[in-house]
C-alpha cells in the first residue's frame, strides 16, 4: 500500500488524469475519498476551463495510418454522431471519408483548411486554392467541416436522398447506403474505381472504426439510429429544407448558465435506467466537458454522483472549472470556492422553502442537485444505489425522486 500511495503522489505532477488501483480493481469512490482526505488526489484539475468547444474530446491526433483513424474516432466520433442525429448521415461513413479525402487530416489541403472531407464550397472561413486540385472550402474547425459534409452542403444536398431510404432505424442497411452514394460521389466518369472505392469505405469501417468505437463504448450508426429512433433524415426529413450554418457540435456552455435546464436535459425523468444507459445529451456532455477522462471508472462513464454534478456545472457554463471527481473532493471544492466568493452556502432548514433550482447538496459521500420541473422540486443525481469499482448497482443520471429533507447535506449555490 505504501508503494501504491507513493506512486500516486509521484504521478500527481503528470499532465493527465491519475487513476488509483488496488488489487487489480479501480478503487471505489469511498476509498478514493479516503485518499483525498490525506492529500492523495487521483484527479487532475486543469486550472483552466474544462469546457471543450466543438464537440470533440479535446485530444490531439498524433498517430499515423490505421492508428490515426482510430484516434479520429475518439476525437471526432461524438461530433460525427451528433451530425447523424441532426442530418441522418451515418457517422462511421463520415469518419471513413476523412481517410479517403485527406488521409485523416494529413494532406496539405486539410492542414491548411480544417477541411478533412474534401468539401469544395460552403466553408465559414473562405476558400483555399490548390496548385493542381482546384478550390476547396476552408473551415474554422474540423467540426464545422463535419457539419457541412453531413448536412446540406454535401450529403443532404439532394443528390443522395435515395441512399437515405436504407437508413430506417428498424431496417438499417449501411452497405446499401454506401453502394448507393459512391457512384454519385465518386463517379466512374471522373476516373474513379467505384467498386474499389466502395470496398475501401467498408474496409476502413471494419478494420479501424469498429474496433475503436467498441473500445470506446460508442454505438455503430445502426445502433445509434435504433437506440434513439433516428429517422433516415435525422431532424430534417428527406426532401425538406435544411437551414444553413447549423452548428450541431457547439455543445459547450450551450445552456447559457442555466443549471436547472442543464440538469433536466442530462437526467432521465424516472429511475428505471441503469448505469450503462445515460441520456444521449449526458453521454455527449461527458465527452465535451472532459469528465469522461477523469476519476475512477464509474465517474468516467457518468455513473457516479460527482461526475453528474460536475458535467452539469461545466456544460451549463455556470462553472467550467468544477472539480471532478470524488464526493469528498467536491465538498472540499465547494467549501473553498464559497470562501473565495464563487458560491454561497445555504442553510439546510429541512425543507425546500429556501432553495433555488440548481442548488447543490453535498456531503463527504454523495453530491446531488435540487431541480424544479413543472413546479415540482426534485433531486437530480447519479449513482443512486451501491456500486463497487465496476459500478454494479449504480444508476445513471436521473431526477426520478422528489425532494426529500436530509440534514447530512450542506447546500451551496453558484453566485450569478
Amino acid at each position: 500500500m505504501k508503494r501504491l500511495i507513493l506512486s500516486i503522489l509521484a504521478a500527481a505532477a503528470l499532465t493527465a488524469p491519475v487513476f488509483a488501483e488496488e488489487n487489480g480493481y479501480i478503487l471505489d469512490d469511498t476509498t478514493m475519498d479516503k485518499y483525498a482526505k490525506n492529500g492523495i488526489y487521483y484527479y487532475y484539475p486543469s486550472g483552466g476551463s474544462n469546457c471543450i468547444p466543438g464537440g470533440s474530446s479535446g485530444k490531439q491526433i498524433t498517430g499515423v495510418g490505421g492508428e490515426r483513424i482510430k484516434q479520429a474516432v475518439e476525437v471526432y466520433g461524438q461530433a460525427a454522431m451528433e451530425a447523424q442525429r441532426t442530418f441522418g448521415t451515418p457517422w462511421e461513413v463520415l469518419i471513413a471519408q476523412m481517410q479517403k479525402e485527406s488521409g485523416t487530416g494529413t494532406s496539405d489541403m486539410a492542414i491548411a483548411t480544417n477541411n478533412w472531407l474534401g468539401i469544395r464550397r460552403g466553408g465559414d472561413a473562405g476558400e483555399y486554392q490548390t496548385a493542381s486540385n482546384g478550390t476547396f472550402a476552408k473551415f474554422s474547425s474540423v467540426e464545422l467541416s463535419i457539419n457541412a459534409w453531413a448536412g446540406s452542403t454535401v450529403m443532404r444536398s439532394g443528390y443522395y436522398d435515395k441512399a437515405f431510404e436504407y437508413l430506417n432505424p428498424g431496417n438499417y442497411d449501411l452497405n446499401k447506403f454506401i453502394k448507393t452514394i459512391v457512384p454519385i460521389y465518386a463517379p466512374a466518369s471522373d476516373n474513379n474505381d467505384v467498386p474499389g472505392y466502395i470496398n475501401d469505405i467498408k474496409s476502413i469501417i471494419k478494420t479501424y472504426i469498429e474496433p475503436a468505437r467498441e473500445a470506446l463504448g460508442f454505438p455503430s450508426s445502426a445502433e445509434l439510429a435504433a437506440n434513439e429512433n433516428i429517422a433516415p433524415g435525422g431532424k430534417y426529413p428527406i426532401g425538406s429544407e435544411i437551414p444553413e450554418n447549423i452548428d450541431v457540435t457547439a455543445t459547450c456552455a450551450s445552456y447559457s448558465g442555466d443549471i436547472n435546464a442543464t440538469a433536466l436535459a442530462f437526467s432521465w425523468p424516472d429511475r428505471s435506467h441503469v448505469s450503462t444507459d445515460p441520456k444521449p445529451e449526458y453521454r455527449q456532455a461527458l465527452e465535451t466537458t472532459g469528465i469522461s477522462k477523469l476519476g475512477d471508472g464509474c465517474s468516467m462513464a457518468g455513473r457516479s454522483c460527482d461526475a453528474f454534478v460536475a458535467t452539469v456545472m461545466r456544460a451549463s457554463g455556470a462553472d467550467p472549472d468544477f472539480y471532478c471527481c470524488g464526493a469528498a473532493n467536491v465538498l472540499d471544492y465547494l467549501v473553498k470556492q464559497t470562501a473565495a466568493g464563487k458560491y454561497i452556502e445555504i442553510e439546510n432548514i429541512g425543507s425546500a422553502d429556501n432553495l433555488e433550482p440548481g442548488d447543490i447538496r453535498s456531503n463527504e459521500s454523495h453530491v446531488e442537485m435540487y431541480v424544479v420541473e413543472d413546479g415540482v422540486g426534485k433531486i437530480a443525481s447519479a449513482s443512486h444505489g451501491a456500486h463497487d469499482g465496476r459500478c454494479t448497482g449504480a444508476r445513471t443520471g436521473d431526477r426520478g425522486r422528489n425532494y426529500y429533507p436530509d440534514s447530512s447535506y450542506r447546500i451551496f449555490r453558484r453566485v450569478k
